[in-house]
Parts: C-alpha cells; structure tokens; sequence
C-alpha cells in the first residue's frame, strides 16, 4: 500500500505527463502529422483526464469544492 503523500506524488506526475502528452498532441498538429479532428479528439481525451488527475489530487489533498 502506498501512503497518502506517495500517491499525490504519483498523480502529480501523471498530471505533468498529461500536460506533456497536449504539448507535443500540439506539435503533431502543427507540423501535419495529425489532421485537426484527430487533434481534437486526442486532445479532448487528454483533457479530461488532466482534469481527473486534478480532482484527485485535490481530494487526496482535502482540497475538494
């Protein structure tokens, strides 16, 4: 089992990979190697869950609104 600080470290690390993952999703549609809608579709996935890892995060912390 791992201790509460262990895991906000480990989402708080999947979060940044997220955060990389819409960076280069970005660069790919820059450079044309993904088309808009695959972009977007891509990027929607990413989105949501960043914004799961961020509400876990937030509710290991006590920080829940």
């Amino acid at each position: 089992a791992y201790s509460k600080p262990d895991f906000i470290a480990k989402q708080q690390i999947a979060l940044k990979e997220a955060n990389e993952t819409s960076y280069w999703l970005e660069l790919l549609l820059k450079t044309n190697y993904i088309d808009g809608a695959r972009y977007q579709e891509l990027d929607n996935v990413c989105s949501q869950i960043r914004i799961m890892l961020i509400k876990s995060i937030n509710t290991a912390k006590g920080e829940e609104k």
